[in-house]
């Protein structure tokens, strides 16, 4: 059928177009394409004509674009065509990026800056990633290893130079746990692991190998020559410098080492089946069940036949797909600063994988959890954060069914222990993703210390007859419900301040600012739709009454949250809105975290969300701006450019503000978590309280180095404003490493 419709011309374009979809979309089925490419060539030699002049130019405007995944894929795929290929092919192309690679190195000598240079990496990965496909192909036709080998000794002065501080990118913040090579590092020492003759080509699934005799007498044709833009200005990263996030021991043959190309080649490709499937995960996960079929026969083991059989049938290894499946899953979840995708893609993938082969997968992923669990006052803490946040998640998608018994001796912990929080935190989300009865059910008696004694709801200070200013707040309450004008409002608030005056109340007007707020939560606790229609019918008086100055603010955000302390999440959600609709400003959550808050929140998830509320907010609004300041100068609109040129301006000093306020006053929370404990019911300070002290301060320092590495870019912009007002050693120490980040991401 190939042949007979490249026979109609007007068909060529979008036939090689689906050749090229089908490269850069389906990288696993690679050497099918270009076997049957091959095989058709030898009855329409102009089908290998035109797909090898077609895939150069795709391959060259990749490469100028930037994108170099598919520049990858579309150089594997010419590898796996070399049949059709006249002469050196491919390794021309290799020898133009190892000599750029070189030429970068001797630049970095020269110039004595070894940081990496992001274009270099992703060219030397591309290399050292094509190495293998090289060797595994030229098996069957002739190639020189010499030449090949040559190339990569070109690039090793530019792996002795390059420097990488992945310091803030390691999930495990011990020196010991995270011993691990960069990635770039370890492909670079597999690949001279091949030069003494490892090869692995056993690995590769050679469908080729069937048509030899046909394939023998392929015609071949030019692959034109593949230029390097000069400069690589302004494009995106494909390769990012990290390092393994390993789960699995490789003390024995039992799992994938690290040591051999296998290692890179296999999570390669499970990587891009991930990150190309991100629109579809049923589609991911039916590809990444099937990887043994990607493969050479018999490679992974079995989980359907016993050790027995799969000896029998030959396996090659005792390596289990599943596990280096929901390892590289896991990486991705974990990548520091942020995933690559929005986090719930993969949670929906692992959630795909258990229904579509669970008896494969439950094991290994029951090992995955238990191995993460056990490692998390190792790990960091944003890692942590998204363990908990993966975790609930993906029991409320399996009946919240595990064997909570394993860790109830971890209940006697202390409060601020990562694993007693991690305990907390899952069950808090789980109670949010369902209802309190189901979770109690769920869990073993033990546990329900972590519960409220009944179901929770809302905080309403004045619920009963005898509670503070009960008929005041009743007035107030018909005032509101009744839709009344702003100013009956504002009288009945009046009357509450007066009364506050004459009570001898410290501060009247937080009394009359706290029954405001929580007569608008109150009367929208039944809903989302309640609450957002009750705060703009008040409006006006939020406005007035929250937003008056900074202790309004912070006062605000405290009355909601200890509203809703039992379910926290509906407070970050509302306080949000609070945000949106101006009645509170992002400094005022940073500050109300730093100075007001309870020390014990520092290791809520709820604290975590409001900081990156916060942040993603003032953050996101100058490019928001920014973006319509450009399609006004498009439009030549003189009058409105100059409105949000003001704007601009002015959100911006927002922003610079936000992170002034981190920086000078997130000390501060330090000092609280040690000073807190000491006057804690006037207990001398023992282990115990030390060991407080220790958690407490842990998780403010991971919060504080997780808001310098995720804003790494607003930071190192501002370094020249934030520098000064720095006197915290730890601080500073982290903000070195930030500025060094902005280098190298």
């Amino acid at each position: 059928m190939l042949i007979i419709d490249f026979e109609d011309e007007t068909l060529h374009n979008g036939i090689l177009s689906t050749f090229r979809d089908h490269i850069i979309e389906l990288p696993m089925k690679i050497p099918f394409l270009a076997t049957v490419i091959s095989l058709a060539s030898t009855k329409e030699a102009s089908i290998g004509k035109y797909t090898v002049e077609f895939m150069a130019t795709a391959a060259q405007a990749f490469l100028d674009g930037g994108e170099w995944r598919k520049f990858k894929l579309i150089l594997r795929f010419l590898v796996y065509a070399t049949s059709i290929i006249d002469g050196d092919g491919v390794l021309n192309i290799l020898d133009g990026l190892t000599q750029r690679i070189f030429e970068v190195s001797r630049d970095m000598s020269e110039k004595g800056d070894f940081n990496t240079k992001f274009h270099a990496d992703e060219l030397t990965y591309v290399f050292l990633i094509t190495v293998p496909y090289v060797i595994a192909r030229s098996t069957e036709v002739s190639c020189g290893f010499d030449t090949l080998f040559s190339y990569v000794d070109r690039i090793e002065p530019y792996m002795r130079y390059r420097s990488v501080d992945l310091s803030l990118l390691q999930p495990f913040i011990e020196d010991e746990a995270s011993s691990d090579v960069e990635i770039l590092e370890e492909l670079w020492n597999q690949v001279q692991y091949m030069k003494n003759g490892k090869y692995d080509a056993n690995i590769f699934l050679r469908p080729w190998l069937k048509f030899e005799i046909q394939l023998a007498n392929t015609p071949k044709f030019a692959l034109p020559p593949i230029v390097l833009p000069k400069t690589f200005d302004n494009v995106g990263r494909f390769y990012f410098p990290e390092s393994h996030f390993r789960i699995f021991d490789q003390s024995d043959q039992i799992n994938l080492s690290s040591q051999t190309i296998a290692s890179s080649i296999i999570r390669d490709i499970v990587g891009d089946i991930i990150d190309i499937m991100e629109f579809n995960r049923k589609e991911a996960a039916r590809f990444l069940a099937d990887l043994s079929f990607y493969f050479a026969p018999n490679l992974f083991v079995s989980e359907t036949f016993s050790s027995e059989m799969n000896d029998m049938m030959g396996t090659l290894t005792e390596w289990k797909s599943e596990e280096i499946i929901l390892e590289t899953i896991f990486r991705r979840l974990f990548r520091l600063p942020k995933p690559l995708q929005p986090p719930i893609y993969y949670h929906s993938l692992l959630i795909e994988l258990c229904k579509l082969i669970p008896k494969k997968i439950a094991p290994s992923l029951g090992y995955i959890i238990r191995y993460i669990y056990q490692a998390l006052p190792r790990l960091d803490p944003e890692i942590s954060f998204r363990f908990w946040t993966w975790f609930s998640h993906h029991l409320s998608n399996f009946n919240f069914s595990w064997k909570w018994d394993e860790w109830i001796s971890d209940l006697e912990l202390d409060l601020m222990h990562p694993k007693r929080t991690f305990i907390r935190e899952t069950i808090e989300k789980e109670i949010c993703l369902s209802y309190y009865s189901k979770i109690k059910e769920s869990l073993p008696e033990a546990y329900h210390i972590l519960l409220p004694e009944e179901p929770s709801g809302p905080y309403f200070d004045y619920e009963l007859p005898n509670s503070k200013y009960y008929a005041e707040v009743g007035t107030l309450l018909e005032t509101m419900k009744v839709n009344t004008e702003q100013s009956e409002t504002d009288v009945a608030l009046e009357i509450i301040e007066k009364t506050a005056i004459e009570n001898n109340e410290n501060d009247p007007p937080y009394e009359a600012l706290k029954a405001l707020v929580q007569c608008v939560l109150h009367l929208g606790a039944k809903s989302f739709s309640h609450a957002l229609n009750t705060i703009e019918r008040n409006l006006p008086g939020l406005q007035a009454r929250c937003n008056a100055n900074e202790k309004t603010r912070r006062q605000t955000i405290d009355i909601i949250i200890r509203f809703w302390k039992d379910q926290p999440t509906i407070g970050t959600t509302l306080i949000n809105k609070f945000l949106n609709y101006s009645v509170i400003d992002a400094v005022s959550i940073i500050e109300w975290i730093i100075l007001d808050a309870d020390i014990e929140y520092v290791g809520r998830s709820f604290t975590w969300e409001l900081m990156k509320i916060a942040l993603n907010k003032v953050n996101s609004t100058p490019v928001q701006i920014k973006d319509r300041i450009n399609m006004e100068t498009s439009h030549n609109e003189p009058g409105s450019l100059s409105n949000y040129r003001k704007v601009y301006d002015e959100v911006y000093m927002k922003r610079e503000a936000v992170f002034v306020t981190i920086f000078e006053k997130f000390p501060k929370l330090f000092d609280r978590a040690k000073v807190s404990q000491k006057k804690s019911n006037g207990v001398e300070k023992n282990k115990t309280l030390d060991n407080q002290i220790e958690w407490q301060l842990w998780w403010a320092k991971g919060l504080f180095k997780e808001i310098a590495r995720r804003y790494y870019y607003e930071i190192s912009n501002l370094s020249n404003t934030l520098n000064p007002v720095i006197k915290n050693k730890y601080i500073k120490e982290i903000f070195e490493k930030v500025r060094n980040l902005n280098k190298i991401i």
